[in-house]
């Protein structure tokens, strides 16, 4: 390809310029070709030449006034001058073959049709099918553009303006491979590239010098300017078919035979006109003769100049109107454009607003207007005092303040009550600027979050919630490993109490001590049972039960962990009916509301008075309770004389996590488990409350009558048997106790530590055993696995499973193996015999 570059004169006299340059070759005869020097070729080299007598030249056919054809058809200009002396030098002969335009002369070169091209710029694209000898030519690449541009440009201004240039041209290859940011718009033509950015079709032109000159002056362009050079400049020459390598260097010897001289002839023959020293008779002659010309020209000069500037202004006018059409149609695309933006406000949920740098509304879409009961037409020329409290209006407009003042967007977050409701709006605010950057208002959209924040707290309480559980459940895992070491413990100081008292005389002063020993064991069992359910590790087993003693037995424990200044006052009815109801639960009930109590008088102290007795409603005294039918109820009383409790709070305080208590001192679910421990048992709960005063709770729970088999345990003396009892315990004091205890029983009984030897034994004699009596947690094999192996070899084998606390089996699962009775550490006597004779009954 090539590249095209011009020097841009202002005025069309440039014509009569080249009209003397012409009349100074015709007449003066200024250009002469004279001593030329013949390359020394190689034989081989002219061995080539004699084999290719004939090597075809394309040029391209409208590249004034590096290369042409004139109109007579002769080749001519700058290229044709040094192809000629080229070929005196060399003694080649060139075959000029005529194209139609310089793409053709490019697909003919890729296609072999011609051989060489002359005044070509050498690019990466073009290496890849041309060989290129040393260049000859270099001519200043540059810029133009109109002359309303008024600052100089270099190739980096270029970026992001609308470049045009010559299609197939080297120069083009040369500026994408450097700047390929360069928007450029490839035509034809140089006549229309100049064209482009002569009527403001294109920002600027990028070309060589000569030819941009020539042909600005043809075509009488008269507002076009240089406005800077560009690299690199147009450095051509000759360029070879690939495939002919030999006539590539050929050329280049050639080349390197041309003398400085003879080079400044030809580029100014073309390019510039210099004036000769002296005149001759001859010359003077000649002088007049140009005189003449000259003002022939100047007429014919003027004349086409006002015939292109006709031509121009038409063409100038078809371009304006044009220009004018494209404007009302972008002007009906921008007002497309806002319907279609407003259309998209109006039906936005968000509410949006804007107003000037004063914040006065300037406008709104429906739904702003709609929360202010206005139409968006009316809020034009208003301000925030029209529809606002002072207090909020002010707020408002100092929010708008300062972000005009700081150039920057804010996003607010806020809430509002509105009576008894409460609101929270998200609220961005963004500066609103010109085309200088000067803020000259504020656009707002807000939305109602309520529904989201909502969604938040709830999703924090969740939060809260799990939180809470994990740390019940590591609790559960605490109490889980307490128990069952404890269990294990305990089993043994009751189990030898037991068999200490059947030793004792009712006169020895030590039979009273091993009896408080004895409460004590039981009193530790429940406790163990308490802690179990409070990390819901335990079953729920509901059972009759006077909670009476369940009551002081409560107090008693919770009088250590109480201040001093809190008084307990106990009214335990020893009358009060027996109740259907899981003792644990029962202690858990009094210790959380007494807890509850002690935290309302924690600052003052006070009295803790709790209270149990009989209460039979009818029709008429049922009215004042809620949810609850007649009939015979034990009543549970709590009271404090503590802080109280407001109204608003009362109807909060069975909410799971609900809390008042600071951080750390509660977790809400204190009084959440009372009252779910006493709906499960068919109960009802009530607080009477008032602030400054104290609170009381009041439980009622359904009484029923006390079983008959519940009056003969307490009489009937242990049952006792002759089986055989194969006892397994990995605590060898356990199965030492539990041998001595079923032995007075009248059992006989076979021990083992060991779960495997024992296996080993049942299975060596499975039918002299009666009943295996084993524990669950034990190393090499648990409980479980012991059952399974046992009713393999022996399927009607009964097994009672004890166990003092394990995660892996309970009552329910238990009876699935096959397990005849489940029993829970730490065993007593009663219990074990008494389960000992259902099983083999």
């Amino acid at each position: 390809m090539k590249t095209k570059k011009s020097r841009f004169y202002y005025k069309p006299i440039l014509i009569i310029i080249i009209g003397i340059i012409f009349l100074q070759y015709v007449f003066l005869d200024v250009l002469t070709v004279s001593g030329e020097t013949v390359a020394k070729l190689t034989a081989d080299e002219k061995a080539w030449l004699k084999a290719h007598p004939k090597i075809r030249l394309a040029p391209d056919p409208e590249f004034q006034p590096i290369e042409f054809f004139d109109k007579s058809g002769n080749y001519a200009g700058i290229g044709a001058d040094y192809a000629e002396l080229i070929s005196k030098k060399l003694g080649i002969k060139f075959e000029i073959v005529k194209c139609k335009n310089w793409d053709d002369v490019i697909d003919r070169i890729k296609r072999r049709e011609v051989d060489v091209l002359n005044a070509v710029v050498r690019t990466p694209q073009r290496e890849k099918y041309m060989l290129f000898p040393a260049p000859y030519l270099k001519i200043p690449s540059v810029i133009i553009v109109r002359k309303t541009v008024s600052s100089n440009l270099t190739l980096n201004k270029l970026k992001g303006m609308h470049v045009v240039m010559v299609s197939g041209y080297g120069y083009v290859d040369l500026i994408l491979n450097k700047y390929p940011e360069i928007k450029i718009d490839l035509v034809s033509d140089l006549k229309t590239a100049l064209r482009k950015v002569s009527f403001g079709m294109a920002d600027a032109f990028v070309g060589d010098l000569a030819t941009a000159s020539f042909y600005i002056e043809l075509e009488g362009i008269t507002n076009l300017k240089l406005a800077g050079e560009s690299e690199p400049p147009n450095i051509s020459g000759f360029a070879v078919r690939s495939d002919w390598s030999k006539l590539s260097r050929i050329l280049e010897k050639g080349v390197s035979l041309l003398t400085e001289e003879e080079r400044k002839n030809i580029y100014n023959k073309w390019i510039h006109l210099e004036s000769a020293p002296g005149l001759t008779k001859s010359e003077v002659q000649n002088l007049i003769t140009i005189t003449l010309f000259v003002i022939i020209l100047i007429v014919g000069g003027f004349l086409t100049w006002n015939r292109m500037l006709n031509k121009m202004v038409r063409q100038r006018t078809e371009a304006l109107q044009k220009e004018i059409e494209d404007r009302k149609q972008a002007e009906r695309s921008i007002k497309e454009a806002e319907k279609k933006y407003r259309h998209l406000l109006e039906n936005l949920p968000q509410k949006i607003f804007h107003k000037d740098a004063n914040s006065i509304y300037v406008s709104c879409n429906e739904n702003y207007a709609k929360d202010l009961n206005i139409n968006p037409e009316q809020i034009v020329g208003t301000t925030d005092f029209n529809y606002y409290s002072k207090e909020l209006a002010e707020k408002y407009i100092n929010d708008d303040r300062r972000i005009i003042e700081s150039g920057k967007s804010e996003d607010i977050v806020e809430k509002y009550i509105v009576g008894l409701s409460e609101y929270w709006v998200h609220t961005i605010k963004t500066p609103i600027k010109d085309n200088s950057g000067q803020v000259t208002g504020v656009l707002g959209i807000f939305r109602d979050i309520t529904d989201i924040k909502k969604m938040e707290d709830e999703k924090a309480v969740l939060e809260t919630q799990l939180q809470q559980a994990q740390k019940m459940e590591a609790i559960g895992v605490l109490a889980g490993g307490i128990a069952h070491d404890f269990n294990n413990l305990l089993g043994i100081i009751l189990g030898n109490t037991e068999l200490a008292l059947d030793d004792i005389p009712e006169w020895n002063p030590a039979r009273h001590n091993m009896e408080e020993v004895l409460k004590a064991s039981f009193r530790a069992k429940n406790v163990i049972r308490q802690l179990l359910s409070f990390s819901r590790k335990s079953e729920i087993i509901k059972k009759p039960v006077a909670i009476g003693p369940i009551i002081k037995e409560s107090l008693n424990l919770m009088r250590s962990s109480l201040p001093t200044t809190i008084e307990i006052r106990k009214n335990i009815s020893e009358d009060a009916s027996t109740v259907l109801a899981d003792p644990t639960q029962i202690h858990q009930i009094i210790v959380n509301l007494c807890t509850n109590a002690a935290h309302a008088m924690d600052k003052n102290g006070g009295i803790l008075e709790v209270s149990l007795d009989n209460l039979i409603l009818d029709e008429k005294s049922a009215l004042q309770y809620t949810d609850i039918n007649i009939g015979h109820f034990v009543c549970l009383s709590v009271t404090d004389t503590g802080c109280g409790i407001s109204p608003e709070l009362k109807e909060r305080i069975f909410d799971p996590y609900f809390t008042t208590k600071d951080v750390g001192k509660g977790s809400g679910m204190g009084l959440s488990v009372v009252h779910g421990i006493v709906k499960n048992h068919n109960g009802a709960i009530f607080v009477y409350s008032e602030p400054e005063k104290g609170s009381r709770f009041k439980i009622l729970l359904p009484a029923i009558e006390e079983p008959e088999e519940t009056q003969q345990e307490k009489i009937l003396t242990l049952p006792t048997g002759s089986e055989k009892i194969l006892f397994i315990d990995d605590e060898q004091a356990l199965v030492d106790m539990g041998k001595q205890m079923l032995e007075r029983l009248g059992y006989v009984v076979t021990i083992q530590t060991n779960p495997l030897e024992a296996l080993d034994i049942f299975r060596c004699q499975p039918g002299i055993f009666d009943l295996i009596i084993t524990d669950m947690t034990m190393p090499q094999m648990t409980g479980d696995k012991l059952t399974k192996e046992v009713l393999k070899i022996r399927s009607d084998m009964p097994i009672i499973l004890c166990t003092g606390f394990s995660e892996k089996i309970n009552q329910k699962n238990a009876i699935e193996i096959g397990i005849r009775k489940y029993i829970e550490k730490p065993l007593n006597s009663r219990e074990l015999s008494m389960a000992i004779r259902e099983v083999l009954k």
